[in-house]
Formats: structure tokens, C-alpha cells, sequence
């Protein structure tokens, strides 16, 4: 229904509707009105002695004109049981309080907009109709919400003045004390994790780490953020070094002395030195191979040749999802020689490739896979051994001797 008796005052053109939903704006003369409900939707209406008719605007028509469009796809992977992982990965997050620097705002500038308009309209209108005491107080509300505005604003440059000054002494002297005198205390545990995440980054960037166990205890309700903040540091650390798929001396060096230096979890800690144990022995498996390179290449494992299928597709908050996972393609004994390599099956049919087809290699230890390119296919060769990184030190070999 569209009709509904109508309860209220008019000051000159602004009328102000004030419910259980909140506060409500409409202009107009009598019969005829626009205006804003409080929950922001735009509306008409009309009508005489106390009868009026009333209507939204902006149907379902006007709705689909300004619909968000859908999102890129996003491929999420699915463990479908046909392959073993390699390198078990964290999967690690920064905190939203690691992002930016926090709001100092006790009411969002949106507000402070919207209610300087209402009562700046509400004034005018007041002493237009000569009503004095209504025009001077919504006036002085006007003015209030000016001096929190500006307020606000000052604060908010006080505290990127900070951060600047912190970042400053990230070099020299930076240390729980000098945080502790720059930063008002009743702002010290709020502003932490972003100053945490830019110093770690800081020591990251320039090869310098630093002990963080003096923050740690100083602030024990945000030490869980805390820790989160450098594992999501250091495994970026570890992934810039392995896209290479290949953990030198040196980088080992690095991310151990950061490990030293950071108060970690201790499962981390574990996961990280299993994966570094991991690429230690792909490394010296390269050097072996690189070291007897004139012996004839002969390799063997059981293996499989894998397919990817789309498993699922949904959406969520306009966003695309698409599951994907493998499938056995065949099974058996894969091999690889200096000439050619494939797979023998049981019932003694081989699929044979030749080593000079390969134009590239992905390696996913996190799938226990890898994405072989090859010249003439359409789709990629993807392959799964039981010795996988024996198989990636032997292609880095190949490589090595053709570059």
C-alpha cells in the first residue's frame, strides 16, 4: 500500500521525519514533496488533510542500470587425493590493522557531511520562518560539527607526522623506547601493527634483522597480530627466493637469520625448516648431477600423468569461483633419458616425448606437480613422480648445460 497518515512539523521547505530507523530528509511545499528516508532511500509524495500517497524511486529496472559487474574469476585448487605435496606451504595473511595507518576519527566524514547539511538547511529554514531559538541552535550544531571536522583532521595529520618520524629512525635508533616517546599512549597499541609490518618490512628490505621479542611482551593483546604480521613477512621472504625454485647458500643464510631474530610460532618454525631441508637437497642434488654431467641420464620412478578438471563453479559477492583439480590420466613408470622421456604403462604401451620438445617447466611443489610445455601441444604435460625434486634437479641440469 501506498497510503499512510501522515504525523509531523514543517520548517519552511525542510521537513525532518524522525523514527526508529533513524533520521529522514524531505523538501517541498504542501501536496508535493522529495526527500531521503533514514535508511538513504529516495522517495515522492502527495496528497491533502492528512491522506498522502507515497512512493520509492529507483525500482528493480533502475537497480540492474547500476548493478557492479562481476569480478575476474578466481581458481581456487582442490587436493583431489592423486597426488602427494612436495612442500607444504603456510598459507599465511596480513592482519587488516597491518595495512595502513588507522582512522583518528570518532565520527567517518560521511556523517560530518551529512549532518552539517541537514542542520545547516534546518537553520536557514528556521530563521526564514522566524523562528529564532530553532535557527541559533541548529546553527550552533552546524558550527560543532565544523570544530570536529577540523579536529579530526588535525589529528589525523599529528599521526601521519608520527609514522613519518618512526620511519625515520628505522636505521638507527629505533627500538620499543622510541616508540614509546613518540606515540601518545592511548594510541600505542592501535597504531603497532601497522609500525610493526613497515619496520619488519624495513629489515626485510635491507637485509638487517632486528630482535622483535621487546614489542612482543610489551603489548601481549596484539602479540597473536603480531607474529601473524612477520610469518606473512618471512614466507614472502621465502617465495621471492624459491621462484627460482632454486634456495641458494646465501638466501638460506637470510631467512635463517631472520628466524633467529623474530619471535615466531614454533609449528612455523618447523614448517619453514622442513621446506628449507627441502630445497637444501634439490640443491645439492643440481650440484651432484652438474658435477657428473658427461655420464649418460638415466631416470625411473613411478608416476602418473595427470589431467585438470573444473570440479565446481559458484559465485560469491559478485565474485567468480571456479574448483579446480587432477585427474589420473595414466599410470605407471616414468622415465627420462639425454633424448627423450615419457611414460611406460603396465599393459607395455609407452607414451614418449623428446627432450628437445620442452620449451618450459613449471614446478608446484605446494600441488606435487609439474606443468611441462611442449612444442606443438596444446595443453600442458602435467606430470607427478614420486621423486619429483630428483626430476626438477635433473631438468635444471638440462638447462644449465643448454644455456
Amino acid at each position: 500500500m501506498g497510503f499512510y497518515i501522515r504525523r509531523g512539523k514543517n520548517i519552511g521547505p525542510l521537513r525532518l521525519n524522525l523514527s526508529k530507523s533513524g533520521l529522514g530528509l524531505s523538501f517541498g511545499v504542501t501536496g508535493a514533496r522529495i526527500g531521503v528516508n533514514a535508511r538513504g532511500k529516495a522517495y515522492v509524495h502527495g496528497g491533502r488533510g492528512g491522506l498522502y500517497y507515497r512512493k520509492q524511486l529507483g525500482g528493480a529496472a533502475g537497480n540492474r542500470g547500476t548493478t557492479r559487474p562481476l569480478e575476474d574469476t578466481v581458481t581456487l585448487f582442490i587436493d583431489t587425493g592423486v597426488t602427494t605435496p612436495d612442500d607444504t606451504q603456510p598459507t599465511q595473511s596480513l592482519p587488516p590493522s597491518a595495512e595502513k595507518v588507522p582512522k583518528m576519527r570518532a565520527i567517518g566524514v560521511k556523517w560530518l557531511v551529512i549532518l552539517g547539511v541537514v542542520f545547516l538547511s534546518t537553520s536557514v529554514a528556521a530563521f526564514a520562518d522566524g523562528e529564532l531559538g530553532v535557527g541559533i541552535v541548529t546553527a550552533l550544531i552546524v558550527l560543532g560539527v565544523l570544530v570536529l571536522w577540523g579536529k579530526q583532521q588535525r589529528r589525523q595529520q599529528q599521526l601521519y607526522d608520527t609514522v613519518d618520524l618512526l620511519r625515520s629512525r628505522y636505521g638507527s635508533d629505533f627500538s620499543l623506547e622510541a616508540y614509546r616517546a613518540v606515540v601518545p599512549e592511548k594510541m600505542q597499541q592501535r597504531l603497532l601493527p601497522f609500525i610493526f609490518q613497515d619496520w619488519c618490512s624495513f629489515q626485510i628490505e635491507n637485509q638487517v634483522p632486528k630482535a622483535t621479542e621487546a614489542f612482543m611482551a610489551a603489548y601481549p593483546k596484539i602479540q597473536r597480530e603480531l607474529k601473524d604480521i612477520q610469518m606473512y613477512l618471512l614466507d614472502e621472504l621465502v617465495e621471492a627466493a624459491l621462484l627460482d625454485h632454486e634456495l641458494t647458500p646465501e638466501e638460506e643464510q637470510s631467512i635463517q637469520e631472520f628466524k633467529t631474530a623474530w619471535v615466531l610460532p614454533d609449528a612455523f618454525i618447523q614448517a619453514l625448516a622442513d621446506r628449507l631441508s627441502f630445497y637444501r637437497r634439490l640443491r645439492e642434488w643440481v650440484a651432484t648431477l652438474r658435477t657428473a654431467s658427461s655420464q649418460p641420464l638415466a631416470f625411473e620412478a613411478a608416476g602418473k600423468l595427470l589431467k585438470e578438471r573444473v570440479l565446481n563453479r559458484y559465485q560469491r559477492d559478485r565474485v567468480p569461483y571456479r574448483e579446480v583439480g587432477y585427474a589420473v590420466d595414466v599410470e605407471g613408470i616414468f622415465f627420462m633419458n639425454n633424448t627423450t622421456f615419457g611414460l611406460r604403462q603396465p599393459s607395455s604401451t609407452t607414451r614418449t616425448y623428446r627432450i628437445s620438445d620442452i620449451q618450459d617447466v613449471m614446478y608446484m611443489p605446494h600441488r606435487g606437480v609439474l606443468e611441462l610445455t611442449l612444442k606443438g601441444r596444446k595443453s600442458q604435460l602435467i606430470v607427478a613422480t614420486n621423486n619429483n625434486f630428483q626430476l626438477v634437479a635433473l631438468l635444471a641440469n638440462m638447462a644449465n648445460q643448454t644455456t
